[in-house]
């Protein structure tokens, strides 16, 4: 299983995104804020 992580304030482009490279082994986290991703990584 593989884990991305997309930062992205758009949460319709990140929902875009996500869906263009989803996959069956793919999961994934979608954050909004720098300061976010910074708790989660």
């Amino acid at each position: 299983m593989q884990s991305v992580m997309i930062l992205e304030d758009d949460q319709n482009l990140a929902a875009g995104i996500k869906l263009a490279l989803s996959g069956d082994d793919i999961d994934f986290t979608l954050i909004e804020t720098i300061k976010d991703a910074k708790m989660l990584w």
